[in-house]
């Protein structure tokens, strides 16, 4: 198995080349360039980090003499969309590959995930199976950038449930992690805000001086592809008006199903559609 930080080809690099190209071009006009609308776009330095692929391997990190964590962002624009459904499953998804990992509950509105956790492990342990394959803490805070300096050092992998109601959590994340997540259901005003949250993400990353160093990702969740006949499925509508904003959204998408609503309260024994989700993230080959 090859997992790898990031993709050396994809959506992932395209986006960070053609933000280095912008900025560049705005630069050789002397014109003020962004990011987005109203932000500078920073240092010729940075400029030149942008695009710049990591290829260090998870696996050789998590077996380091003196390991470092991948950090994780997990948010959106509102509840109701996935995003804890995704941050758990993302999190079975590295303990089952023999990773030490971590969930932080930093949504500061509602404790889905830890009322998960929760439910699950009594549930668990009631008919003597196994628990959840993780650990979890509560952190609503906005200075998750600065705790996550010091806590929870001895993690494989920390996945931080950001919620959808704090920007300054999910900038504070942002700040330190190594991919972003931006859960949203393709719905048309979902899909409008996009831009902003990326943009938040994109400020916060800028701020931190790690533009070169963040992977993003838009993910597709509860998806519905039903239309009367003849029509374009409304999922694919939805998703050329992402890929028209140049955002990088991921191929595989999770569509709205039963079984991962009535994966609540539970010990999920499958990652059924995120297993291909996860994979395209990483760039994996020949999973396990």
């Amino acid at each position: 198995m090859r997992t790898t930080l990031t993709r050396d080809t994809g959506v992932a690099q395209a986006f960070w080349a053609l933000l280095a190209a912008n900025a560049m071009a705005s630069a050789e006009t002397e014109k003020p360039a962004g990011l987005h609308d109203g932000q500078a776009s920073g240092t010729l330095t940075e400029q030149a980090q942008i695009g710049r692929p990591r290829s260090e391997r998870l696996a050789d990190k998590a077996s380091a003499a003196s390991p470092q964590r991948v950090i994780y962002a997990i948010g959106g624009l509102k509840g109701g969309v996935g995003k804890t459904t995704f941050a758990m499953y993302l999190a079975c998804f590295w303990a089952w590959r023999k990773r030490k990992v971590l969930v932080v509950d930093a949504d500061p509105t509602s404790s889905s995930a830890f009322d998960w956790f929760e439910a699950a492990n009594t549930w668990a342990r009631s008919e003597g199976l196994p628990v959840m394959p993780f650990d979890l803490e509560i952190c609503p805070s906005d200075q998750l950038d600065r705790i996550l300096e010091v806590r929870w050092l001895d993690y494989d992998v920390v996945v931080v449930d950001c919620g959808g109601e704090s920007a300054g959590i999910w900038k504070s994340t942002v700040k330190v992690c190594d991919h972003f997540v931006i859960v949203v259901a393709p719905k048309k005003a979902e899909v409008k805000k996009v831009s902003g949250t990326f943009e938040t993400a994109i400020e916060a990353a800028r701020e931190a001086g790690r533009l070169s160093d963040v992977i993003p990702h838009v993910a597709f969740t509860r998806v519905k592809a039903s239309r009367d006949q003849g029509e374009k499925p409304h999922n694919e509508v939805m998703r050329d008006k992402v890929l028209e904003k140049n955002l990088p959204l991921l191929g595989y998408e999770i569509p709205d199903l039963v079984e991962y609503e009535d994966a609540c309260d539970t010990v999920p024994t499958r990652l059924g559609h995120f297993k291909a989700v996860f994979e395209e993230m990483h760039d994996i080959e020949d999973a396990a």
